[in-house]
């Protein structure tokens, strides 16, 4: 079933930092380490990756990223 999910978070966040946000905003509360994050078709894989480097090419004035949370 699929839900929208609002988040708010730094272009300097990893994506740790983003999964951990989405375990303590989301109403089931995954952990960190059964979340699946994809993006443009791309499983988002690497913790340590910032998201400024995953938005790359995209302005951050007027883009406003899609993500696809998997649990």
């Amino acid at each position: 079933r699929s839900q929208e999910h609002k988040i708010t978070v730094d272009l300097s966040s990893t994506i740790s930092d983003l999964k951990a946000e989405i375990q303590r905003s989301h109403p089931t509360h995954p952990a960190p380490e059964a979340q699946r994050l994809v993006f443009g078709g791309r499983l988002l894989a690497h913790d340590t990756e910032t998201l400024e480097h995953v938005f790359a090419g995209h302005d951050p004035t007027t883009y406003i990223p899609t993500l696809h949370l998997l649990i």
